[in-house]
């Protein structure tokens, strides 16, 4: 982006300015962060995998939109959750429900949406 300057008849040597990188910077940010961008962080899936000291299997969910680290663990807007066993239960949150992933062994990857979401969009 270039701004020039103009003067009132009077000859001016003053070069073309320009915005700093810093400003255009902090306006892609803010943009972003405003959702206007397209692909919002609200179409982002992320699957976290919990299990105890020794691999076992404790949950899994999906979670929908950013990820943050915290103390605990995970802060998350969880779409559906596994539980592990003795009494697996698979459970789903079409609104989200906003939630911190805890556990020893924590691993986390990019993963689709549900199929079952898509479902509910068409409605």
């Amino acid at each position: 982006m270039v701004l020039r300057l103009r003067s009132r008849g009077a000859p001016t040597k003053v070069p073309a300015m320009t915005l700093p990188r810093s400003l255009l910077l902090l306006l892609a940010v803010l943009c972003l962060t405003a959702g206007c961008a397209s692909g919002s962080g609200s179409r982002r899936f992320t699957k976290l995998h919990v299990t105890d000291h020794r691999g076992a299997f404790l949950a899994e969910w999906v979670a929908r939109g950013p990820v943050r680290r915290v103390e605990q663990g995970y802060r998350i807007t969880a779409v559906e959750r596994q539980s592990g066993p003795p009494h697996s239960l698979l459970t789903k949150y079409p609104d989200g429900w906003k939630t911190t992933v805890t556990g020893p062994h924590i691993l986390r990857w990019r993963c689709g949406q549900p199929f079952w979401l898509y479902e509910n969009e068409s409605e």
